[in-house]
């Protein structure tokens, strides 16, 4: 019997590994990039890209300062403590688009067709289905809305 339960270890085990590797995308933190700011953009960089904000919101939550940097009504990046982005996202085809030229309004066979199965597929706040792919470490993500079967990007760390 003892036999017989090594045996089996042997023939399962390597099927987990590969299995595992298989089940998440891991994007290069490359991707991780949305109209040329990744989650660690400095605001004066973001600025002399973009220019001025129209509007910057300061918000307080759990002890933390946010501030939520507003460019039309399709654009807003928050950024947390430190004076660098951390969260970006985009609901507009206003030209932003990922390193491999996703943009807003693209149709949900894009996303997979380019990035894969997602790391992690959910419902969001706002009734979207959301596709999340973290890069090889796990600590930033770049996130796909699906509604009505076109997608809002978001990347954030």
């Amino acid at each position: 019997m003892n036999r017989w339960i090594k045996k089996a270890v042997v023939a399962i085990f390597p099927l987990c590994i590969l299995t595992t590797g298989t089940a998440m995308a891991s994007i290069s933190n490359n991707e991780i990039n949305l109209g040329g700011l990744t989650p660690t953009t400095s605001i004066e960089y973001m600025e002399s890209i973009y220019g001025a904000p129209d509007r910057v919101e300061t918000k307080y939550s759990d002890g933390q300062t946010m501030h939520v940097y507003h460019y039309g009504n399709s654009v807003e990046v928050n950024s947390f403590r430190k004076p660098t982005t951390a969260i970006v996202r985009i609901s507009a085809n206003n030209g932003w688009a990922t390193p491999a030229g996703v943009t807003v309004g693209m149709d949900k066979s894009v996303i997979t067709n380019i990035y894969g199965s997602p790391d992690f597929k959910y419902k969001g706040n706002s009734g979207e289905t959301v596709y999340e792919y973290h890069d090889t470490h796990a600590v930033s993500s770049l996130s796909f809305g699906i509604k009505k079967n076109k997608i809002s990007i978001g990347i954030s760390a």
